[in-house]
């Protein structure tokens, strides 16, 4: 996945980079790391965006599994 890529993913699910730090336990600075291309987007977010796409997992699962 790269930083365009990331971008879609969190504009089709209407996520801010908040909700994708939160989801992946990093801080938002790394999110814009991340989106801004400085860092390659880890394959583990990869797989977890993937998952969700393909409705292997929700949002529901997600809070409830983590916690707000």
């Amino acid at each position: 996945m790269n930083k365009d890529q990331l971008q879609d993913f969190l504009n089709r699910h209407q996520l801010t980079q908040k909700d994708i730090a939160w989801m992946t336990g990093k801080s938002i600075r790394t999110v814009q790391f991340w989106l801004s291309g400085v860092h390659p987007v880890p394959q583990m977010v990869d797989m977890l965006c993937k998952a969700i796409d393909q409705d292997r997992i929700n949002f529901d699962w997600i809070v409830a599994t983590l916690g707000e």
